[in-house]
């Protein structure tokens, strides 16, 4: 890892295997946004999802990350994603990772058509975008299963995986950490 001399914090890039043991992830394609055509319902990427959590099956925790969010502050709900959200949903995963938005959101767990889930049993979204080059202003309250917004500063989230748990907290550029949450995997 090299030194990052700017003012804002240093990015550390996690390889799937620095993760390999702790918790599947599922990286779905970067390269074409789900939400363009000709991916209006991605069969592949669901199929291909499917078939890794199966190959996955018994483990505690599950993350997911990709670019668009499903449900944020700026854009409309990405319907495309729900396919993804569904199969992520039906294995009881626990945190999806994503930016697209420049700035910070937290949602509680969620259910698959966006309402918050009773005792937890949902999939909790975080959207980092505060990393880039800019941050902007929300321009909508915010929606049902928001838990903490920032629109306001750069920074980045330290995100802690366990055998059954994981945490996370926003840590601005200057410091200060603005949100934190622990959880235990949904199982």
């Amino acid at each position: 890892m090299r030194p990052d001399r700017s003012a804002r914090p240093r990015l550390v890039r996690l390889r799937p295997r620095d993760l390999a043991g702790v918790c599947p992830q599922h990286r779905l394609r970067p390269d074409q946004p789900l939400h363009q055509p000709p991916l209006r319902r991605p069969v592949r990427a669901v199929r291909w999802l499917q078939q890794d959590l199966q190959a996955h099956a018994g483990r505690r925790c599950i993350l997911a990350y990709w670019h668009h969010q499903r449900w944020g502050s700026y854009f409309p709900d990405d319907g495309a994603l729900r396919y993804l959200w569904n199969a992520l949903n039906h294995v009881h995963a626990d945190v999806v990772l994503t930016g697209h938005e420049h700035s910070y959101a937290r949602f509680t767990a969620m259910t698959w058509d966006g309402h918050a889930a009773a005792f937890g049993r949902g999939i909790r979204q975080i959207v980092v975008g505060t990393g880039g080059r800019s941050v902007l202003p929300f321009t909508s309250p915010p929606r049902e299963g928001a838990r903490y917004r920032d629109d306001q500063h750069f920074g980045v989230v330290k995100l802690t995986l366990r055998d059954g748990s994981w945490s996370s907290a926003f840590h601005r550029t200057d410091g200060t950490v603005d949100d934190s949450v622990a959880a235990g995997c949904w199982t």
